[in-house]
């Protein structure tokens, strides 16, 4: 009976508490559940790949969550349901190999896929960065969606100050690079094609886009991550109009710089596993 009335207690009191109070800074389904995963931490701080299969879950053909393969825990999840359409697998969308398929477009949130996304980003607060994208974009994307976009804590935009970046479109151009701060560097790409994007950011504030393994140019912003903020996957961090479409295979985020040398040296191996 003493044993009972504990449990009893136990329970009312978890029902008194707020849900962030149980998990964290936020619900599991949004964050890193401590109870369930440790991040292992390193500078590899996300990376999602549609060909580990058993990393997506799926409401009907709907995919609703992809497993972060780094070891740091981040899932992506979605709304899948509320905004509609929401990605969907495809065994051999891209070279033959796996993709997730975004086929948002338009300008209006109800309209718009709910982009991937996770809640409390571990980006650090460094000044360097690596990022690889295994994708392509159809040539009637929205202008200015995103493939990645990191809102960092407290800012209203991706796009207009030096602790947030976005990997997105040129307006309606099939450009593709990075935006930080306003400063970009926006390289000529073919769209409805798939390619393997790099890109860098020096401790100096340099900058790169490497397509396919050439490297398409550089622009300059100095200044740190914040810390702790929305990343977004196949759309933006917050402006949700930004929807992505087409597909993508892999992402991988690093807190590192990789010059040149290590670049091909991943360029390589991204080319090899995807068939390029």
């Amino acid at each position: 009976m003493q044993r009972l009335r504990g449990l009893v207690v136990l329970l009312l009191a978890l029902l008194a508490t707020p849900s962030a109070a149980q998990f964290g800074a936020c619900l599991p389904a949004f964050c890193r559940n401590p109870l369930t995963c440790t991040p292992v931490g390193g500078p590899l701080i996300a990376q999602y790949d549609a060909s580990v299969f058993g990393s997506l879950s799926f409401s009907g053909s709907d995919i609703i969550q992809v497993a972060d393969q780094s070891g740091n825990c981040d899932n992506l999840t979605t709304t899948a349901g509320s905004i509609t359409p929401a990605p969907t697998y495809n065994a051999t969308g891209l070279n033959g190999l796996p993709t997730m398929v975004f086929t948002g477009q338009g300008t209006d949130d109800v309209n718009n896929l709910s982009p991937l996304s996770f809640n409390g980003f571990q980006i650090g607060t460094g000044n360097t960065l690596t990022f690889w994208f295994v994708g392509e974009s159809n040539s009637t994307a929205v202008g200015f969606s995103r493939g990645i976009s990191y809102l960092g804590l407290g800012e209203d935009h991706d796009y207009d100050n030096a602790g947030s970046w976005a990997f997105f479109r040129n307006s309606t151009t099939p450009d593709i690079g990075i935006i930080r701060n306003n400063q970009t560097i926006v390289p000529g790409t073919t769209a409805n094609t798939p390619h393997i994007w790099i890109g860098t950011v020096k401790s100096d504030g340099t900058m790169t886009v490497y397509i396919d393994g050439v490297s398409g140019g550089t622009a300059t912003q100095v200044g740190n991550w914040i810390n702790g903020g929305l990343l977004g996957v196949g759309g933006g961090a917050i402006d949700f109009d930004a929807t992505w479409k087409g597909n993508i295979s892999e992402i991988g985020i690093r807190t590192d710089f990789f010059d040149a040398t290590a670049v091909n040296t991943l360029y390589l191996a991204l080319k090899a596993k995807w068939a390029f």
